[in-house]
């Protein structure tokens, strides 16, 4: 039988980096016994060992910084400036978490009974099977691997096929820094069969995904019948709101920001931009002053399917009465065939399917509303539950608006919103469980209770 590759596309060029593998269920057997063979080696290092380890690692990340950038740009498009601002973000993750595992104490306590004392252990859950998407490719490797790692899990990464050269550069140092093969495993091809293999495991104690809504529902009835853990960031649809009190020009820059960070293509994307009616006239000048000199650099979209997606979702809204009220210039050096241009949409509604589903481009979908009750309802409004914005100078009144919308990250005045020492995570259907922080970190482990 024929060895089967894939190719590696920059989106830049549309043409392949190079072939890679094509894996499949047989070696992410081979990877996840390997991991539950060294399991109990790995989880026995003294927390000071594994950190040591993993603070050597995000040294080199350091070190090959520049390298790894190139490599993120290659293989999703972004422009090298924005993708050394990712591996940065993701390299906070390594050290925080090499640090964190030192923080991590038990607890003990007298029971009721006469004599008698109790202690709540955390031990790590075991083997763990990691899949991450194509749109940050560094990052969300480290946020799943660096916290698996310091606990003492033992992981199988299943990068995207989109862009599994990051993947590897960052599995390659890792290595480098002293983690066992067989604890760090990486395999990447067939993602059904590979997926397969991870779920139907039933020495795969727990998945980390971050992708579809529909990945994640697949993933989690077939993971049943092992009964798994599950950590899963499945998309957002995020409400940006902007009061009547707001500062625009703050807001234009910060929703700009936000927008164009991976060229729209981000989970955390403010896509519903609500503005009071009394304000969108002069939001949307100030917006359209923010972003008219293409003082943004933004790379293409990942691939032709996402292009042909996007176009016909904007096709199809100005059929359904959609105006376009402004739209940027293509660059002078930009020749890629997926690039798309940015675009301000007005005269929207929230029937449209533009306003309904996740749209993963750099495109300002603007929406009047009246008052703070209409607004809360209207932006709970969709299935997802990832992150929200609110820009307003009244905190009170924002703080309250915030309490009553249904989303896991909630930034004010700021649509950036994710750092190493942080929870992210959602509600309904973006997900289960959280990422970042301690929180991130006890995801990994199972408690235990002793009485004695």
């Amino acid at each position: 039988m024929s060895k089967k590759f894939f190719s590696v596309i920059n989106p830049n060029t549309n043409i392949a980096i190079c072939q890679l593998d094509y894996m499949g269920h047989e070696e992410a057997s081979q990877a996840i016994n390997a991991a539950e063979r060294e399991f109990s080696s790995w989880k026995s290092l003294p927390p000071q060992a594994r950190a040591d380890i993993i603070e050597t690692w995000y040294n080199l990340l350091k070190q090959h910084r520049q390298e790894l950038a190139e490599i993120v740009s290659k293989e999703s498009g972004k422009p090298v400036k924005e993708a050394l601002g990712e591996v940065d973000y993701a390299n906070s993750f390594v050290k925080y978490y090499s640090q964190e595992i030192l923080r991590l104490f038990g607890d003990s306590s007298p029971h009721y009974r006469k004599d008698q004392w109790f202690m709540n252990i955390a031990e790590p859950i075991g083997v763990v099977g990691a899949i991450t998407p194509w749109n940050f490719p560094a990052a969300m490797i480290t946020k799943k691997i660096a916290p698996a790692l310091a606990a003492g899990c033992p992981v199988v990464l299943k990068p995207s096929e989109e862009t599994p050269l990051t993947a590897i550069k960052i599995h390659e140092l890792a290595l480098e820094a002293g983690v066992p093969r067989e604890i760090f495993g990486i395999i990447y091809g067939d993602a059904k069969e590979i997926g397969r293999a991870l779920v139907e495991s039933p020495k795969v104690k727990m998945i980390s995904f971050t992708g579809s809504v529909g990945v994640g529902k697949y993933l989690m009835e077939k993971s049943a019948s092992t009964v798994k853990k599950l950590v899963l960031e499945l998309g957002g649809n995020a409400p940006c709101v902007v009061m009547k009190d707001a500062d625009l020009n703050l807001a234009a820059e910060r929703i700009a920001v936000g927008k164009f960070r991976n060229a729209g293509q981000a989970c955390t994307s403010p896509n519903r931009i609500f503005v009071h009616e009394t304000i969108l006239e002069k939001f949307i000048e100030s917006l359209i002053n923010e972003i008219s000199d293409n003082k943004y650099e933004i790379g293409p979209l990942i691939n032709q399917a996402a292009k042909d997606k996007t176009d016909k979702i904007v096709e199809e809204s100005i059929s359904n009465g959609a105006k376009i009220l402004f739209r940027c210039k293509v660059p002078k050096n930009q020749k890629s065939k997926t690039y798309f241009a940015p675009l301000i949409l007005g005269n929207l509604n929230d029937d449209m399917r533009i306003i309904k589903e996740e749209v993963f481009s750099p495109i300002f979908s603007i929406l009047s509303f009246k008052d703070n009750e209409e607004l809360i309802k209207r932006a709970n409004n969709t299935e997802y539950g990832l992150a929200a914005y609110l820009f307003s100078a009244d905190l009170k009144s924002t703080l309250k608006i915030a309490n009553s919308i249904n989303f896991g990250v909630i930034g004010i005045n700021e649509t950036m919103v994710g750092n190493d020492q942080t929870i992210h995570g959602g509600f309904n259907n973006s997900g289960l469980g959280r990422e970042g922080g301690k929180p991130g970190l006890m995801e990994y482990y199972e408690n235990k209770f002793i009485i004695f």
